[in-house]
């Protein structure tokens, strides 16, 4: 039905080999991949890496991991997400594509059936979905203009109108959306997919890592 797309990069900038560090016991990578395997709507999981040597031994149980080695000219840090995904695509067979990160281990078999089942369902309204934190705060621009709000009226924070915030924990697109839209995971018309806030936190920095383990542990009683 769907194939996923998740990269592995053997460096990261802002934590240094945050998905090689030990998260509750096991290495971070092992997460999702363990998660999506479990999703019988995926068919394959392709992971993007440059360091295939690293995951083989510990990956290659899984029945549905194929290995999309990462061209040299492709592993810099200012290579964009939709730049990979272009390279992927011209690798892999299949229209539509789920793509997530190793940085998202408390997201769920029952959000990603979920999000899954609306994209199919609703093809014919949206060309795309993307997850988002949805927030009813008060949000400025930088120059202090008001986005959702007006100081002069003051409204009570659960009436704001609501702002939503990419996680970075789900994309689903097809093929054709993709190359339709300037080679773009997010579409012309997507669907944003809210979800639990303590389910999205994406690891970014040390301390999204502390955030994450903590609720992992309480979760599933982790001792």
């Amino acid at each position: 039905m769907i194939n996923a797309i998740v990269p592995i990069r053997k460096e990261s900038e802002r934590l240094k080999n945050k998905n090689f560090l030990l998260f509750c016991e096991k290495p971070l990578y092992s997460y999702i991949i363990n998660t999506l395997s479990e999703i019988e709507e995926i068919d394959l999981i392709y992971i993007d890496t440059d360091c295939k040597e690293l995951l083989l031994k510990d990956l290659s149980k899984f029945n549905k991991v194929r290995f999309l080695n990462r061209p040299m000219h492709l592993r810099g840090n200012s290579i964009t997400m939709n730049t990979l995904l272009k390279n992927d695509l011209d690798s892999i067979e299949g229209e539509h594509f789920f793509q997530t990160h190793i940085t998202n281990p408390l997201l769920t078999i029952d959000t990603i059936r979920k999000a899954i089942h609306f994209y199919f369902m609703n093809l014919g309204h949206y060309d795309s979905l993307f997850s988002v934190d949805e927030i009813k705060k008060r949000a400025y621009l930088k120059s202090g203009e008001e986005i959702n709000h007006s100081n002069s009226i003051l409204e009570q924070t659960q009436d704001l109108e609501p702002i939503f915030i990419e996680n970075s924990n789900i994309f689903i697109f097809s093929r054709s959306s993709f190359y339709q839209n300037d080679e773009s995971r997010v579409g012309k018309q997507p669907y944003l997919f809210p979800m639990s806030r303590l389910e999205s936190i994406d690891i970014d920095f040390f301390e999204d890592f502390e955030l994450a383990e903590l609720i992992y542990k309480n979760i599933h009683d982790f001792t």
